[in-house]
């Protein structure tokens, strides 16, 4: 049966608290199967026999709100997919320090054409290394400033809803949950 990841956004932010536990309780009673949580961030692991990516999602979306009580946008990725991006080593060459963060902000939907030059040049704390049609691959530099939030603020004006950021290190989680058992 198709493996999924569930990348769920702006979940437990504020009044929008969704307990790990609870949710994999709603999604096995949908009928989903072998669902996994990681973390606290909603990141869901689990297998359909849907195929229709569209469909699944929609279903999704559905489950949790009728579970939870609010929308909660649903990017959907396959095992496929996932292992694709982490076999690309999207962060090949990037000196890393105790102050780099690296992130993957998954996309509902490919950019409708190049992001706006402000946004690829960054703001000195970030910088956006690649943009492909299902993801935007960044790095951010810590320091007093906000740099992870500048980052998430200027990706998500551009996006809306239509994104989830994930650190690299949570991508690596969930791609081994996806090929594990």
């Amino acid at each position: 049966m198709p493996r999924y990841a569930a990348l769920l956004r702006g979940i437990n932010l504020g009044k929008r608290t969704v307990k790990m536990a609870e949710l994999r309780e709603a999604l096995s009673a949908a009928g989903y199967e072998d669902v996994r949580t990681l973390l606290a961030s909603g990141n869901v692991v689990l297998s359909s026999p849907q195929a229709d990516a569209a469909a699944l999602t929609a279903d999704l979306e559905q489950t949790i709100q009728a579970a939870f009580g609010f929308e909660v946008p649903v990017i959907l990725r396959s095992t496929a997919e996932i292992a694709a991006l982490v076999a690309s080593d999207p962060f090949a060459g990037v000196p890393v320090d105790k102050n780099t963060r690296l992130y993957i902000s998954f996309l509902a939907e490919p950019p409708a054409g190049p992001l706006p030059a402000e946004l690829q040049a960054g703001d000195g704390q970030f910088r956006l290394l690649d943009v492909q049609p299902g993801h935007v691959v960044s790095a951010v530099q810590l320091d007093a400033s906000r740099g992870t939030l500048n980052l998430m603020d200027a990706l998500g004006k551009h996006f809306g809803a239509g994104i989830t950021t994930r650190n690299w290190n949570t991508v690596l989680k969930v791609h081994a949950a996806m090929e594990g058992p």
